[in-house]
């Protein structure tokens, strides 16, 4: 809810939704953790970066190993 200075009206907004399940399906996790006060598993921030690493040094390598099959298959 918001005033302008000098004027007296006062400005909202709300958000409407059909159902809980498009509520959550919309809005952001911390959104949806201060409405229904419920806690959101994540996992830690090193162990987040640690799997997007593996699957980046993995899908590299997999790459790698297509091309060098395919050159090999060439000669």
């Amino acid at each position: 809810m918001k005033t302008e200075f000098g004027i007296q009206r006062s400005k909202a907004l709300a958000h409407l939704y059909n159902s809980e399940e498009s509520l959550r399906e919309i809005e952001k996790q911390y959104v949806i953790k201060r409405i229904f006060n419920e806690e959101i598993d994540k996992l830690p921030r090193r162990s987040r970066k640690e799997n997007r690493k593996k699957a980046a040094k993995r899908f590299g390598t997999e790459q790698w190993l297509i091309k060098k099959v395919e050159r090999r298959q060439k000669d």
